[in-house]
């Protein structure tokens, strides 16, 4: 039995009962067959019987169809065939990207900070000029970066989401913005554990005062 692997563009075929799937957009791309065994030929036949391309060089351009399509792909070494099937199902429905925040707080000293969000379960985060990263099975994603230098305060990240079929959705962006920082200063000789300190905008800081015979 030769060991067949099926990817649909860029993308492995994963298989479930016994027969490979793969989820394609508006354009089908191209079914690649590889084997463990280079002298293998292999034919790619249409179960709907319709016409058909041939397969070139272990290529196949799957056609333009309507819901879904299953190829069954036969792989011949002298007098054995081995062959699989594959379910190719068409979605064109773009994924739904939504940030947690509009706004999120870098740093103030080393500037890093995190970017989270939700998209559909599994779909590739793309950001920025090349990011990548994934969301996991709920949906969630974060993404760790840090500003440039110390003198960059603000910055924007365009995020989309892809899904296995290629679809994308709209764009989303992030807004990142270096947090401010305020100095607390306590003129009393007599305060303990005063809270003097540097502190980001909406910080809570307790001021405790301390004894002085005579005074409560």
């Amino acid at each position: 039995e030769l060991k067949i692997s099926l990817k649909v563009g860029d993308k492995e075929c994963d298989k479930d009962n016994g027969v490979f799937h793969a989820y394609v957009g508006e354009n089908p791309g191209t079914l690649t067959v590889t084997c463990d065994d280079p002298d293998a030929e292999f034919t790619v036949t249409q179960m709907d019987d319709t016409d058909h391309p041939a397969l070139t060089n272990g290529n196949y351009e799957i056609p333009t169809f309507e819901g879904s399509l299953m190829l069954k792909i036969d792989g011949k070494k002298d007098k054995d065939v081995t062959s699989e099937f594959l379910l190719v199902s068409r979605d064109e429905t773009p994924p739904v990207l939504t940030l947690s925040d509009p706004v999120f707080f870098a740093d103030q000293e080393t500037g890093a900070y995190t970017v989270t969000g939700t998209a559909d379960a599994g779909s590739e985060i793309l950001y920025g000029e090349n990011g990548r990263t994934q969301a996991a099975g709920d949906g969630s994603f974060a993404i760790h970066d840090k500003l440039e230098g110390e003198r960059e305060t603000n910055a924007s990240l365009y995020l989309r989401a892809k899904d296995s079929a290629g679809n994308e959705s709209a764009p989303q962006l992030a807004l990142i913005t270096r947090q401010t920082r305020y100095a607390v200063t306590v003129n009393n000789s007599y305060a303990q554990n005063s809270g003097m300190g540097s502190y980001a905008a909406g910080s809570v800081v307790t001021v405790r005062a301390g004894s002085r015979s005579g005074y409560t």
